[in-house]
């Protein structure tokens, strides 16, 4: 490459465009009628503009199911915001008060507060608004001015005639005077440069001498800032500079000790708010001056505490808060976004432990379900493992559990279904609670006899849900500790096993801490108790597994059980899609009352009533020989109209954002194109799959069960000697290193873990 070229390389982007007179800008307004957005309408279209993430490229299959579940519900998981996981929700809110407030609406006259506790991601928000302007966002504002003004507040000086005139002229028509009822009055500076002064007055005064410019936004220019309490610049000059564009104010709220005769420069938020304006920039020291128009979306983050304290010293609450929208960030409820989090932050760390497959998951598990609600004692309610994985949108179907099993799953010593609330950090204050949960928010009533699916499960979280619970810096801290474990180690690496008792460990540790709230004990002895309880010895630490493990043993037991059976049974998906083709024949043979079934690549063969009794037994959840009444058998009859849901399903899921838009013909078209794309599959029907996988598991784990538990492997033959050997290579494969295969085989031989029923 020659220096010349390396210099073109080597060019960047001007600050900004080559100006444009007035008159050239209103005339090109008509067709670029974003030139003069609010800053919530700017922002919300750079936003729009990076896009949502698309399904199709996450290569991790678990939170591509997580991805399609969110579409499904309606929530898009926007790349601006990817870097903040598990916070589409959150993310959606927030688009909704900027939709609100770019069209105008109160939400203009009002900051965003965003309460969340410590670690939660509240203020990673802000960079992602910055790197969606950042990408290319243009203001256009009137050249030389140090408020960057919206050429658009000039026209105020204009008289109605004018006005009238200028809309016909321009083609705007009353679009110009929806315009100007968001516009400002013009800054000082502007409204001198155009009529002068007293002592200098213009003799013919005229917009004709303004020049507008388009300023590329950045931090580094103008259009976005942030500011602290306490820092060396003033947040009169921080609004200023972000001003037709983002301001950020990152605890905002923190108490600070004001000097005798000093005012508390955060009361200007009340006039940048509900006026949006400042205070004017004056030629002199002496010199008073209008008031600067103000046109900005302003977002301040502040933990529960530090807010209630900050409005407790002013002497109308009332008058703050009408001027603000409160929005609470709550910690992240899923997953496999849990997972992504950490690994984002062991990306960082120099030198990395090897963890098991299901070290990291294990970890996830207990954080994410301590930050779930409280159900209602003697309520019906959905296990936490189980609402964790309808959240990343598996495809099961649950039923509530009844009130009786509550205390199993969530009663601890000295817990009350009458105890007070708490949020934040383990699980905050211990003010009382209205609703009357245990230490917490409590979790929505649910009926008795309705089927819990992901749609629906996302519908049933509450808005005071998320807000407690293991924070995310507790969580960084506590894996950062496990990794350095890890590299103690002789084999520098870490099982799941090994991370659940450190966290059983780090727990009980953290119940010993003086200051702690009933809130946050509350949520710690949950957790103790889902770990298997109290540490009472080093004994517990190679404590034989039981027949009933606590929550999250059962779960690593459930997820173990997968990879197992996918270990010594390669072909798992080719037996169970055999499995399905067969049931598929003959039950649609049955239910139209004929002899014989055509079987997918065997030809026709006569109905197998006993293949059909055989899997709906499983299907049921039935023991063997059982009877199967003719409305349990009305399912065969079912399957053609549950594969046209599955197919229309496909097709919503796939069809394009303007679908609307689109002409019958079109949308005709379109729909055979998705549905060409349509695959059947043994998972199509979500209640044939857990009956195949059910009674395949049972196959499957009887031939595990001889190769894992046979002493002498001269006892196994040739085929049962490979098949071994493949499955140590497919457990290398999964990720398990040599030094952590042989314990996870171990604990899998001792617990039976290919016949675990979760």
């Amino acid at each position: 490459m020659t220096q010349n070229e390396l210099t073109k390389l080597l060019k960047l982007t001007p600050l900004t465009d080559p100006p444009l007179n007035f008159a050239q800008f209103l005339a090109e307004l008509k067709d670029h009628l974003e030139r003069a957005d609010t800053a919530p309408a700017l922002i919300l279209r750079a936003i729009k503009a990076m896009g949502e993430e698309k399904i199709e490229d996450e290569k991790d299959p678990e939170r591509r199911q997580f991805l399609t579940t969110l579409k499904d519900v309606g929530i898009p998981s926007l790349l601006a915001f990817k870097h903040v996981c598990g916070s589409q929700r959150f993310a959606q809110q927030m688009l909704n008060f900027l939709t609100a407030a770019g069209s105008n609406g109160a939400q203009l006259k009002k900051m965003m507060i965003v309460e969340g506790g410590p670690g939660a991601g509240k203020d990673y928000f802000g960079d992602g608004i910055e790197q969606a302007l950042e990408k290319g966002a243009k203001v256009y504002a009137v050249k030389g001015c140090p408020d960057h003004e919206n050429p658009i507040n000039l026209l105020k000086l204009l008289n109605e005639e004018q006005l009238k005139q200028m809309a016909e002229a321009t083609g705007l028509g009353n679009t110009l005077f929806d315009i100007l009822a968001v516009a400002g009055d013009p800054c000082q500076h502007c409204y001198t440069n155009v009529k002068g002064t007293l002592a200098e007055p213009k003799k013919d005064p005229t917009l004709e001498c303004i020049e507008v410019e388009a300023i590329h936004v950045s931090k580094r220019s103008a259009g976005v800032s942030e500011w602290k309490p306490g820092e060396n610049c003033s947040l009169i000059a921080a609004l200023r500079r972000g001003n037709r564009g983002f301001v950020s104010l990152p605890d905002v709220f923190i108490k600070r000790e004001l000097k005798p005769g000093e005012a508390d420069e955060r009361l200007i938020l009340l006039d940048a708010t509900q006026y949006r304006r400042l205070p004017g920039v004056s030629d002199g020291c002496s010199d008073a001056a209008a008031s600067s128009p103000l046109d900005a979306f302003i977002v301040a983050t502040t933990n529960a505490k530090a807010l209630s304290e900050f409005l407790n010293t002013l002497p109308d609450k009332d008058a703050f808060t009408g001027r603000s929208t409160l929005l609470k960030f709550p910690y992240n409820l899923v997953r496999v976004e849990e997972v992504r989090a950490y690994l984002q932050e062991m990306a960082r760390y120099k030198v990395l432990a090897k963890f098991d497959p299901l070290a990291l998951k294990m970890i996830a598990t207990l954080a994410v379900i301590s930050r779930y609600a409280v159900p209602k004692e003697g309520e019906p309610f959905v296990h936490p493992v189980d609402r964790l994985r309808l959240l990343q949108g598996e495809p099961i179907q649950v039923k509530p559990r009844t009130g009786s099993e509550w205390s199993s799953v969530w009663a601890t010593e000295g817990s009350s279904s009458s105890s007070s609330g708490g949020f934040g950090g383990y699980g905050g204050s211990s003010k009382p609670a209205s609703s009357g949960g245990v230490y917490g928010p409590e979790a929505m009533s649910i009926p008795t006899d309705v089927t819990i699916t992901a749609g629906l499960m996302w519908r049933l979280i509450g808005k005071e849900e998320g807000l407690q619970g293991l924070d995310m810096r507790f969580m960084l801290g506590l894996l950062s500790q496990i990794n350095e474990i890890g590299l103690k180690s002789p084999h520098k690496c870490v099982s799941a096993l090994e991370a659940i008792m450190l966290l059983r460990s780090a727990v009980q540790n953290s119940l010993s801490t003086s200051n702690l709230t009933d809130g946050q004990k509350a949520v710690l002895k949950r957790c103790q108790k889902w770990l298997g309880g109290e540490v009472t010895s080093t004994s517990d630490w190679n404590k034989s597994a039981t027949d009933r493990p606590e929550v999250i043993e059962a779960e690593y037991r459930r997820l173990l059980k997968q990879q197992i059976l996918q270990v010594f049974c390669a072909d798992y998906a080719q037996q169970a899609q055999g499995m399905y083709d067969q049931y598929r024949a003959h039950a649609a043979a049955y239910a139209l009352g004929e002899k014989m079934a055509r079987v997918k690549g065997i030809g026709q063969v006569p109905v197998n009533t006993g293949l059909l009794d055989d899997l709906d037994r499983y299907r049921l959840n039935k023991s063997s020989f059982s009877s199967i009444s003719d409305d349990e058998k009305k399912f065969r009859g079912a399957i053609e109209s549950l594969l046209e849901e599955a197919s229309e399903k496909f097709i919503r899921e796939n069809l394009p954002e303007n679908a609307r838009e689109l002409s019958e013909e079109e949308m005709r078209e379109k729909r055979i194109e998705i549905m060409k794309r349509f695959r059947e599959t043994w998972e199509t029907i979500p209640e044939l799959a857990n009956a195949i996988r059910a009674k395949l598991d049972e196959k499957v784990g009887k031939a595990v069960e001889k190769l894992l538990t046979t002493e002498v492997t001269s006892d196994l033959t040739d085929i049962e000697l490979e098949q071994l050997a493949k499955a140590k290579q497919t457990l290398t494969d999964l990720g398990y290193c040599e030094a952590l295969q042989k314990p996870v085989l171990e604990y899998a031989k001792r617990v039976k873990v290919w016949a675990f029923k979760a």
